[in-house]
């Protein structure tokens, strides 16, 4: 009897052996992934661990090292689920960690699941933990958002403050420099004041956007930097203008122009005034030239080649001031085309007189013109228009026209042509007899 007894208590120590065995190879740390551990983003003074498991994991622990003396600082294990769920999740310490030191250090996880298994990161680390002030501004202001000739600057006020990693607490931060971004660079650092207040005057050469800085200082190392909301400023430039005058604005075919100008601006203080030894250009009716003004802004406009068509002159000056605009000013010449009769006749056809004719341009009309036919008894004076409205069109070589008008007295007949921007044509003087 005591042998089967001891052969019993034999085989469960076995047993148990072989089971304990089975626990402790089931144990297994692959079986727990750390994708990150880091400081929360919304909750300074807090860690954020995000894991997943075969298993639902049941502890977090976090060892906070310090990385030059290899010390741990401080152990959390107060961390509870706030998204996913127990084998895909992020957790988070309920509670601010405690630190006496500001600083920068390695997060060691030890991490546990249902199953027994255990996630060490010890000596290595899954992350760090930023036990820094955060800073941030409050009330950020801006005097203008735009700015003129006469008046360049704006002032910047706001509040420079720090939260705490310990206790969340907002308060001033005083004595640290504030950097003031302008379009054209940092110039300006303003130092708060004991509230943590701060003004800065900026003189403004361009456009662009302003904004407050908060960056790390050697003065005070465990400081998170921000920065305020930008603001945008604009530049209200001083009016300019150039005002001409040509030679003639209409000019005959072939004909060519010139003229003077002056460049100007409108001084806040002095109103008009020349803008001396500048350049001005004109790149239009065929032109492309550049001038410079004297001392007066005066400037001359050359001598132009012939033209054959009309066009718009424009004269341009383009401002390097972003407080000075630019210039345009324009001028329509219109160029008289040539007109001309290649040819008339009036013939005697019993009481009516047949007339016909051509009419030459140099460059095409717009519409088709028309031909006024005129008598005179004499042919020195004393010319009626007799027909108007007689078309002309075009055959090939001209434009022809032809009219039959009822007429029995003798007398001298002649065609006239006019269209707006067009000589007028006046053709050769015709006798026709009398209807005999």
């Amino acid at each position: 009897m005591r042998a089967l007894r001891s052969t019993l208590a034999v085989t469960a120590l076995a047993a148990a052996l072989v089971g304990a065995g089975q626990v402790s190879a089931l144990a297994d740390s692959s079986a727990i992934t750390v994708n990150y551990a880091t400081t929360d983003s919304t909750s300074i003074g807090k860690i954020d661990v995000s894991a997943s498991a075969t298993s639902a994991i049941t502890k977090i622990t976090a060892a906070l090292v310090n990385q030059s003396t290899g010390q741990t600082v401080a152990i959390v294990n107060d961390f509870t689920l706030t998204s996913g769920t127990t084998t895909a999740g992020i957790w988070e310490t309920a509670a601010r960690v405690q630190i006496a030191s500001l600083g920068y250090y390695r997060i060691d996880l030890t991490v546990t699941d249902t199953a027994g298994d255990v996630f060490s990161s010890a000596g290595t680390g899954s992350g760090y933990f930023d036990y820094q002030d955060l800073t941030s501004f409050r009330d950020v202001k801006l005097s203008s958002t735009t700015v003129d000739y006469a008046d360049r600057q704006v002032t910047m006020t706001g509040q420079l403050l720090a939260q705490s990693p310990q206790t969340g607490k907002i308060t001033p931060l005083a004595d640290a420099p504030v950097y003031i971004s302008t379009p054209s660079g940092e110039d300006t650092t303003p130092v708060t004041d004991a509230n943590g207040d701060f003004t800065a005057i900026e003189t403004l050469t361009q456009a662009g956007q302003l904004q407050a800085l908060y960056t790390y200082q050697n003065s005070l190392p465990y400081y998170i930097g921000s920065a305020s909301k930008t603001f945008a400023v604009s530049i209200k430039p001083a009016v300019t203008k150039i005002v001409f005058a040509l030679s003639s604005r209409k000019i005959p075919f072939g004909g060519t122009y010139s003229g003077s100008g002056t460049l100007l601006w409108d001084s806040p203080t002095a109103g008009w005034q020349p803008l001396a030894n500048d350049t001005v250009g004109s790149n239009f009716c065929g032109e492309v030239f550049q001038v410079q003004t004297d001392a007066d802004g005066n400037f001359t406009i050359p001598q132009s080649a012939a033209l054959d068509n009309g066009c718009t002159f424009t004269m341009g000056w383009v401002s390097t001031d972003p407080f000075l605009a630019s210039a345009t000013a324009q001028a329509t010449i219109t160029v008289i085309q040539p007109a001309a009769f290649s040819g008339f006749s009036a013939t005697r056809a019993a009481a009516d007189v047949n007339v016909t004719g051509h009419l030459q341009y140099a460059n095409d009309v717009p519409v088709t013109p028309t031909v006024e036919i005129q008598y005179s008894a004499t042919g020195k004076g004393g010319w009626t228009t007799v027909a108007t409205g007689v078309p002309a069109n075009w055959d090939g070589t001209g434009y022809a026209f032809s009219d039959t008008i009822a007429s029995t007295s003798a007398g001298f007949w002649r065609a006239i042509s006019s269209y707006p921007n067009f000589v007028t044509a006046t053709s050769v003087v015709v006798y026709v007899g009398a209807n005999s």
